[in-house]
């Protein structure tokens, strides 16, 4: 595996951020030729090349992909650049390799233990993955069943269970790091949760309880949205923000059912927005940020909220993408 950090071609066009694709084949021997190029759609035609000796500057070999080896030397110069970015991607080549979630797993570690970070989230359901956060700090529950409840099969393995197990055991003095998630893909549970932060009576609590209850039917058998509910629950939702009963919630409790309320608009947008649930994640994700002071996001992005007041801010960070073709992961569920 290698680590690629802060890779540039010239002085206009770096490489590190979603802008930019690397495509380069690497050998540690001269029996085969490395080369890169650099490809951007909206630079139509631009290229460039480095020999060996230039590419080595910014790849860094890594020793090992086990999480409980805790030499973390080779992955300084990822420490280097987290240390001054908020957002750290950690992508994957390939789902369900045991070594990718095994180096993932291992970066998490690193980054929470020696740069402070304290919120892991996934590409996961909000409301299922803050289920595996209360066994994280209170031992709530059987973890082997929270991670099936956030439905996807990539998590369903002993390398998620393996992460969970040791941010409960980093967890034991003090809760020192949360697990979350930013996706929005089951209204109902996001509708279950939003409930459970109203008080029991009263206009909110109505109002939510009719849109629980047509979220019911946004779909029919095929699995299509029915775009005139879709509609007509849109201005309900506003109504719902708007609610007296919600603006005298509690500060935590309201900025909660705001980001519930937000998810919920994303969803129903799909049928006009096809990025609705990457802006979706991505509106979470920021109302997160202002609520917590440095935060990991393993399947997405890592950030650190003491860097800048929101991710926009962000104008460096390391993505490190692994492709391997080795051991599948070890499914435990």
């Amino acid at each position: 595996m290698i680590l690629g950090t802060s890779i540039s071609c010239g002085k206009d066009y770096p490489v590190g951020t979603t802008e930019y694709n690397l495509d380069f084949e690497y050998a540690w021997n001269d029996s085969v030729p490395m080369r890169w190029t650099l490809r951007n759609p909206s630079l139509t035609g631009y290229g460039c090349r480095l020999d060996r000796q230039e590419l080595l500057r910014y790849l860094h070999p890594l020793r090992t992909c086990d999480p409980d080896d805790a030499d973390y030397t080779e992955l300084e110069p990822l420490g280097r650049v987290a240390a001054a970015s908020r957002i750290v991607g950690l992508g994957e080549g390939t789902h369900g390799s045991d070594e990718i979630f095994a180096m993932k797993d291992r970066i998490v570690r690193y980054l929470t233990s020696r740069q402070g970070f304290d919120l892991f989230a996934l590409e996961a359901n909000r409301p299922e993955a803050l289920r595996v956060n209360d066994y994280t700090i209170r031992g709530e529950g059987d973890p082997k069943q929270l991670i099936r409840g956030m439905y996807v099969w990539p998590w369903m393995t002993e390398e998620m269970l393996a992460l969970v197990e040791w941010m409960k055991g980093y967890n034991a003095s003090e809760p020192r790091m949360t697990f979350t998630g930013v996706d929005l893909q089951m209204p109902a549970t996001l509708m279950s949760a939003l409930q459970r932060l109203l008080p029991g009576t009263g206009s909110a609590a109505r109002r939510a309880a009719a849109l629980a209850e047509q979220l019911h039917s946004i779909y029919d058998a095929a699995y299509r949205m029915d775009v005139d509910l879709a509609r007509s629950l849109e201005p309900e939702l506003d109504t719902l923000a708007v609610d007296p009963q919600v603006a005298s919630l509690p500060a935590a409790e309201r900025a909660e059912v705001e980001g519930y309320i937000g998810m919920l608009r994303a969803f129903l947008s799909q049928y006009r927005d096809p990025s609705w649930r990457d802006r979706g994640m991505a509106s979470t994700l920021e109302g997160i940020l202002q609520r917590q002071n440095e935060i990991i996001i393993g399947d997405l992005t890592a950030c650190n909220n003491k860097k800048c007041s929101k991710p926009s801010d962000c104008k460096s960070g390391i993505c490190a993408s692994m492709r391997c073709q080795g051991r599948f992961e070890r499914h435990c569920m």
